[in-house]
């Protein structure tokens, strides 16, 4: 693991959650960044670096405010990879430039119950299919057996009617909802592909609130709630 390098991207001006990066989340004040650099931090010895990647002053000064390994750090984001109009893949090919890891993984701080622990052991399952030549890549995921419906196709699309209208759920084929917990991948397909997953990406499955990812208000709010009860309690050494 110590050839993986840890990406945080955060930019300032969020829409739907105005300052979601930087206000207060948890009852003790921690931010979400705040929550997530203490859990890259404590990791940071068991990977290359934790590089924070943004626009935002607050981030800055929060950034300031906390005691990290020698291996954290911040840097500047270009403003042209920091508004809302920036293709992703312009950002992917920034990556590279400001990272020294063989292995690049890139997780978000609205994830802030997929903590340190998930995240090594997504490394061990991605270390073990490398070994196996099964994957070549990681992603996090969400399991789905459920009815899902195409109002395009005007079908089921994981299951055949014709020949079961309404199979058992635990017949359906097995769907997999990308939660952006974190994706691990060569520096390679960064450099070349313009992807953070390879062509062969292993699938680590979230389960509970691992998989919570904060997008909207509500999702916040919830997330808010649930943080003193179920993790994501960890605050930051000022």
């Amino acid at each position: 693991m110590n050839n993986i390098s840890v990406f945080l991207p955060l930019r300032a001006g969020s829409a739907r959650i105005p300052r979601k990066n930087t206000r207060p989340f948890h009852p003790d004040g921690s931010s979400l960044f705040q929550v997530k650099l203490r859990q890259l931090s404590n990791i940071a010895d068991r990977v290359a670096e934790v590089v924070v990647s943004t626009d935002d002053p607050e981030v800055f000064a929060q950034f300031d405010g906390i005691r990290t390994p020698a291996n954290v750090r911040i840097v500047d984001r270009p403003p042209e990879l920091a508004s809302s109009t920036t293709v992703l893949q312009d950002l992917i090919r920034h990556v590279p430039t400001v990272v020294s890891g063989e292995w690049i993984a890139w997780t978000h701080v609205t994830s802030p119950f997929f903590d340190e622990a998930q995240m090594l052991a997504a490394f061990v399952t991605l270390d073990e299919q490398l070994r196996c030549e099964n994957s070549d890549s990681l992603m996090t995921v969400d399991e789905l057996r459920q009815f899902i419906w195409s109002d395009t196709e005007r079908t089921f699309i994981n299951f055949d009617r014709s020949v079961n209208q309404w199979p058992h759920t635990q017949d359906l084929e097995m769907l997999y909802a990308v939660n952006s917990a974190l994706f691990v991948a060569h520096r390679l397909d960064y450099e070349t592909r313009d992807d953070r997953i390879g062509t062969r990406p292993a699938l680590y499955t979230c389960s509970g609130l691992a998989s919570f990812d904060i997008d909207w208000p509500d999702d916040f709010e919830v997330a808010q709630a649930l943080a003193p009860i179920f993790g994501a309690t960890a605050k930051a050494d000022v």
